[in-house]
């Protein structure tokens, strides 16, 4: 119950605003909604921006297929971790988003900062038919 949600989200966070987690749920629960102006207004009152590194936003802009979001969230969170499971999490959005050529620059750029990761990063590229 996506409403009944939202409502708990909304009300636990009103409890005490100053956590950031309970702010981003909150703001999840609209977007999952169909609300986004609604949760972006709750991060910009926040956290002073719309686009923040809070994983719970992930599946909530996943969910409604809001790519542009989606992939804004994910390329601040890859590049807060720096890490190759990140950055190819922001190369699928690229990809579901319909922007190969976007997933394809990602995830060169991955197995180049991480080497470690180069086998998986292959195989991705030859899921999207790029070598």
């Amino acid at each position: 119950d996506l409403v009944a949600a939202r409502t708990l989200f909304d009300s636990t966070y009103a409890l005490d605003t100053q956590y950031d987690t309970a702010a981003a749920y909150s703001a999840a629960g609209h977007i999952i909604n169909n609300d986004v102006s609604g949760g972006k207004a709750i991060l910009q009152k926040h956290f002073g921006a719309t686009v923040v590194n809070q994983s719970i936003l992930v599946p909530a802009y996943y969910q409604i297929k809001d790519w542009p979001d989606l992939i804004a969230v994910l390329a601040l969170e890859a590049k807060d971790q720096g890490d190759a499971a990140s950055a190819f999490q922001l190369a699928a959005a690229y990809s579901e988003s319909g922007d190969t050529a976007d997933a394809v620059k990602v995830i060169r750029a991955a197995i180049t900062a991480h080497p470690e990761a180069a086998a998986q990063g292959a195989a991705f590229l030859t899921q999207l038919g790029a070598q």
